[in-house]
C-alpha cells in the first residue's frame, strides 16, 4: 500500500475526531459520494504523494464551493451541516 502513515492518520482521523466534530462534509452530503476525507485517503492509496495531495485539495475546493453556494440551506437544515476544513476532510 502506498503511502500508508497518510492513510492510516486518515483512518485514525475518520474513526476517532470525524464523528465528533459535529458536522459533516457538504461535498458528500449534496452529491452522497465519497466525502473528503475518505477521497483523500483513496488517493493517497492510488497515487503519490504529491499527486494525491494535489487532488484532495482541488476535492476540498469543490466542497468548500459547495457549502459557500448552499450556505443559506445549511442553516437551515435541522442537521448542522458545515464545510470540509483541513486536508483530512471530513466524515
Amino acid at each position: 500500500m502506498k503511502n500508508t502513515l497518510f492513510v492510516k492518520g486518515i483512518i485514525i482521523y475518520q474513526k476517532y475526531i470525524s464523528p465528533h466534530k459535529g458536522y459533516c462534509c457538504a461535498y458528500k452530503h449534496y452529491t452522497n459520494k465519497d466525502s473528503c476525507s475518505e477521497f483523500t485517503k483513496k488517493s493517497f492509496i492510488k497515487y503519490n504523494k504529491i499527486k494525491a495531495l494535489i487532488l484532495s485539495i482541488k476535492h476540498i475546493k469543490k466542497c468548500n464551493s459547495i457549502y459557500l453556494i448552499n450556505k443559506k440551506a445549511f442553516k437551515n437544515e435541522k442537521e448542522k451541516v458545515s464545510y470540509c476544513d483541513n486536508f483530512a476532510g471530513c466524515l
